[in-house]
């Protein structure tokens, strides 16, 4: 019983780190293409990401991209996490579409979960990178959605979602 319980929990963090490599991608596409944040802060998030999704308690990341002077997001690509099969997964990471509006601008970062009272153990236990604080949550409302791909490992499953205005 105790092996099995082993090699589920390396299965799961091997699928994990596939999927946070992946969005590490696009977090870094992002910093490249439109010089947002720093590449250690896009690290650290994908550190985060990988750490919620290994201990469950991570359903959801939400990256909101400004143009300089907006106050309110020209794109969000929300990353779910869905059942393996019901999104076609892309072949690899960085496809993020180019905008020059949005170059120079700012990125910020939600996350949802599924276990706060875990995320909050992660966080006292200094195994998060990034300083997180509650949120109230951003609204997409008046943004048209399209599928994005995503990425799978294992039985892990993290659907992107692009939302533009």
């Amino acid at each position: 019983m105790q092996r099995t319980a082993t090699v589920q929990r390396t299965d799961t963090t091997q699928a994990a780190r596939y999927v946070s490599s992946r969005v590490l991608g696009d977090l870094l596409s992002i910093h490249e293409k439109f010089h947002m944040d720093t590449e250690r802060r896009m690290k650290a998030l994908a550190h985060d990401m990988e750490v919620g999704l290994i201990y469950d308690c991570l359903s959801e990341l939400r990256l909101f991209l400004y143009s300089q002077r907006s106050t309110q997001p020209i794109r969000v690509y929300i990353y779910k996490r869905v059942a393996r099969g019901s999104f076609a997964p892309s072949p690899h990471s960085g496809r993020i579409a180019r905008s020059s509006e949005l170059i120079g601008g700012r990125i910020e970062y939600e996350v949802g979960l599924r276990d706060r009272s875990m995320w909050e153990a992660l966080k006292s236990r200094h195994q998060l990178r990034l300083p997180w604080s509650s949120c109230s949550g951003r609204s997409t409302v008046g943004m048209s959605a399209a599928a994005d791909g995503g990425y799978a490992s294992g039985e892990l499953g993290f659907s992107r979602t692009m939302y533009t205005r």
